[in-house]
């Protein structure tokens, strides 16, 4: 009989069969009590509900909230669609943008009138009436010029792109495609030409390669290519243009435009009349609007312009719709003007007054024979000096170049051999008396066997001068040595290849250096480094140490404005634009005050669209862009960037931000959080692969909204195939003249004496005084450590350290030091 394991046993639970989960239509009192939290309720809770949020309300109450906004999202299409609908409504603007190069826009539209019965203009620009869809479209045909295609689809409803069917699309069509995206982009069509010179089975092969390339940008939109071979096949593109349902660009559609359909100029009273439909918001004659390439205007008054005939004969009866109330037109005024007068100034103090004129004393006598610490005027030139060495017989001119100073092997004097110095110069000997004390103070000798310098047989000797300490055995063998001038012409040759190539690009090499080293600078020896960075600063923490905003500011900052709340400033601005007397949709002409003849020349009237200002959108302050700068990836050089191109900060740069156009110099900062204290680490070249945020004085715009920045100068012009290069793309970010953009220098020494967590350090500075200065600032290695500086040592510059651990040979020290920099007040209208 077998004895079971008690082990063997487990408990097997019977079959529950769960109660049924209670559902009520109702909320309990309790269930109510657990979603409010406690909370007591308030009767104002649900003006400011929104669908997103949660709510406590029943289910039927959630279908019936749910059931509304979508008949509201209907309706709003339904109206947007009806405001398109008609023999007499508004057309639907149609941008014919040509990517290959043997297409070409006016053919399509030629195509277009021709499939109607119409007579094509010869400008090509103007309005198509579809009588058989009953609808109207003004298309705008644009050649391949970038400046041109981009105001085109700023005034925009419909992108129609024009392919080919024999040719791809070049890297002009790609840079184009590019820009488009990074403007805004309407709904999209495309169309083919030349599809009758393949044989019909290619040709739906090119219609599949087109319709995949045009889903590749643009992938949430359905894309058929059409042809325009023949006539029914552009009668067929004409039914798809006035099916296609119209969406606004979100950052558009904030503001009251008019794109212009007639333009005219009185000359005498300098007035600029544009007449087209008012589209987006309503407009109001007391608002300022943008004229492309001049700036704000202000309105003289908006009156109708119907398309009967019958009411353009009366032009004495011209009814007016809307005037300016001088209670509510918006100023002109840009900027605020300084008043020199009313800076603080307070009295300088006794010792304030002291310091000066012992400053202005030693100023004085410096510039007569010249102080102790500061060099001749004979060292600050730059004129070369002659530099002859003694070098073996057989030494070429290029080994002769490459021997090394005594001054550059004084840090091994334990292991180097004899070596003479050769220059002009007189020798210093108080560098070893300062290094023999350093090493005394650390209980540590080191000493130099006379025996190897005399027994030394180097291959290259170093020869003397009158000034020279040569050992005298050297002077035994002189028919073995010959001198070599190193700086003349003869000896010079071997180098001609290495400085033409280092001065092949010296802003790309001057970038590459500041990626690999950023920020870091050498102390100066000709002047004292308290003197040199007499406006930087020391910061314990980059994130929290108090910096106060408003400390030494320039002149240019009584010149903006600073909104005391933005976000507050901005809601009551786009509230205030729903108040518009013309409604949308009305065909107007809006007469604009003060445009010059100049001006009324450079306009484009095929592709013209005035804008109306926002409140406030006139006045200067500092503004933010974010921007994203691509890699040097073959994709992203295919899409129109150029990553080879050096921006620096303050280079004049071209910048498109929603419609306006403009040449600035921005000066760049990190794209971080800021701390508690609003500091931004400033970065001298705008590198690829990271985001980074440009500032620059100019107009205040309300976001969010596109920002794209070219290289080039107010000089530069498009030109149809070589358009300025693409720098980067963003968007728009708050003004904030409160934003502190800290340039940071590091001072790096190394380490010349280690002893535990102790050392002595070199090289960072070259005096006492400078190490008493900067004394209290924290130091930092690029391996970790943190320390700081406890006294100077000798006369050169040596200083003893503290850290929080040991250091290592390889390690280097550094100091940060940071300064507030502003960016300059540079900013002109551009057009192309």
């Amino acid at each position: 009989m077998v004895t079971p394991d008690p082990h063997s046993f487990r408990h097997r639970p019977t079959v529950v069969k769960p109660n049924k989960k209670f559902k009520s239509r109702h909320s309990t009192k309790g269930q109510l009590k657990a979603k409010t939290k406690g909370r007591a309720p308030h009767d104002h809770d649900h003006d400011h509900k929104s669908p997103h949020t949660p709510s406590t309300s029943s289910k039927a109450d959630r279908r019936n909230t749910a059931r509304m906004i979508q008949k509201k999202k209907r309706d709003d299409v339904v109206a947007a669609q009806r405001l398109y609908s008609g023999l007499n409504a508004v057309p639907k603007v149609v941008a014919v943008v040509p990517l290959c190069p043997d297409v070409g826009s006016k053919t399509v539209v030629d195509a277009l009138y021709a499939s109607m019965g119409q007579e094509s203009p010869d400008c090509g620009c103007g309005v198509l009436t579809l009588e058989r869809f009953k609808q109207r479209l003004h298309l705008m045909p644009v050649s391949r010029n970038l400046y041109a295609i981009l105001d085109a689809c700023l005034a925009a409803d419909l992108i129609l792109f024009v392919l080919s069917a024999e040719q791809e699309v070049d890297a002009f069509g790609n840079y184009t495609m590019s820009c488009i995206k990074t403007q805004g982009v309407p709904p999209t069509l495309a169309c083919v030409q030349h599809l009758e010179a393949l044989a019909p089975k290619q040709q739906t092969e090119a219609r599949k390669s087109l319709a995949t390339f045009m889903d590749h940008h643009f992938p949430n939109s359905e894309h058929k290519v059409c042809s325009i071979g023949n006539d029914t096949d552009t009668l067929n593109l004409a039914r798809y243009l006035s099916d296609k349902s119209v969406k606004g660009v979100a950052w558009r559609e904030k503001y009251s435009r008019v794109v212009a359909e007639a333009v005219d100029y009185d000359k005498s009273e300098q007035c600029l009349k544009v007449t087209g439909h008012v589209r987006g918001m309503a407009l109001s004659a007391s608002r300022l609007v943008y004229v492309p390439g001049s700036g704000p205007h202000q309105v003289r008054q908006i009156t109708s312009s119907p398309i009967s005939s019958r009411t353009m004969m009366n032009l004495d009866n011209v009814p007016v719709l809307d005037q300016p109330d001088p209670a509510l037109q918006e100023s002109l005024v840009a900027v605020n003007e300084p008043d020199p007068l009313a800076a603080e100034q307070t009295w300088p103090t006794d010792e304030e007054i002291q310091d000066a004129a012992r400053r202005l004393a030693r100023r004085s006598s410096i510039s007569s024979v010249g102080g102790s610490d500061q060099l001749p005027a004979s060292a600050f030139m730059t004129s070369s000096k002659r530099k002859v060495i003694r070098v073996p017989k057989g030494t070429s001119d290029y080994q002769a170049a490459w021997i090394i100073d005594t001054d550059e092997e004084e840090s091994n004097l334990g292991t180097s051999k004899a070596l003479t110095v050769v220059d002009d110069e007189s020798l210093n000997d108080s560098n070893n008396d300062e290094e023999a004390t350093i090493m005394m103070e650390e209980d540590y000798e080191e000493q130099v066997p006379g025996d190897d310098l005399k027994s030394q047989s180097h291959p290259l000797w170093m020869g003397k001068d009158t000034n020279s300490v040569v050992d005298d055995e050297t002077d035994d063998n002189d028919d073995d040595y010959e001198d070599v001038d190193v700086t003349s012409e003869s000896g010079s040759h071997f180098s001609s290849k290495m400085e033409t190539d280092e001065n092949q690009n010296p802003r790309a090499k001057a970038a590459q250096e500041d990626l690999e080293f950023p920020d870091e600078v050498d102390t100066p020896r000709n002047m004292d480094a308290r003197v040199r960075f007499q406006k930087y600063r020391g910061l314990k923490s980059f994130r929290t140490s108090p910096w106060d905003p408003c400390e030494s500011l320039p002149v240019d900052y009584e010149r903006i404005f600073q909104f005391k709340d933005f976000k507050r400033t901005k809601f009551k601005s786009l509230k205030l634009s729903l108040n518009g007397t013309v409604a949308v949709g009305s065909r107007v002409t809006v007469w604009i005050d003060r445009v010059s003849k100049e001006v009324y020349d450079k306009l484009n009237p095929n592709a013209l669209t005035v804008f109306a200002l926002l409140r406030h959108e006139q006045k200067f302050s500092v503004i933010h862009f974010a921007l994203a700068r691509p890699s040097s990836s073959a994709e992203d050089k295919d899409d129109g960037y150029n990553s080879d191109v050096v921006v620096k900060s303050k280079d004049p740069m071209i910048v498109f931000s929603g419609f306006r156009r403009y040449v600035a110099q921005p000066i760049y900062s990190t794209d971080t959080r800021g701390g508690t204290n609003n500091v931004h680490k400033f970065e001298r070249y705008l590198q690829p692969g990271r985001t980074s945020v440009a500032s620059l004085y100019g107009p205040v715009t309300y976001g969010p909204g596109p920002v794209m920045m070219f290289k080039g100068d107010e000089e530069v012009r498009w030109t149809n195939d070589a358009p300025p290069s693409l720098v980067a793309t963003g968007t728009l970010l708050d003004p904030d003249p409160t934003r502190i953009i800290a340039k940071r220098i590091i001072l790096t020494g190394h380490p010349f004496k280690i002893h535990r967590r102790s050392a002595v350090i070199r090289f960072m500075f070259h005096n006492p005084s400078d190490i008493a200065w900067f004394r209290p600032i924290q130091l930092y290695t690029k391996f970790g450590r943190v320390g700081h500086i406890k006294e100077s040592l000798g006369t050169k510059g040596h200083m003893k350290c503290i850290f929080d651990g040991v250091l290592t040979q390889q390690d280097t020290i550094c100091m940060a030091l940071y300064k507030r920099v502003f960016p300059r007040w540079e900013l002109k209208m551009y057009s192309a």
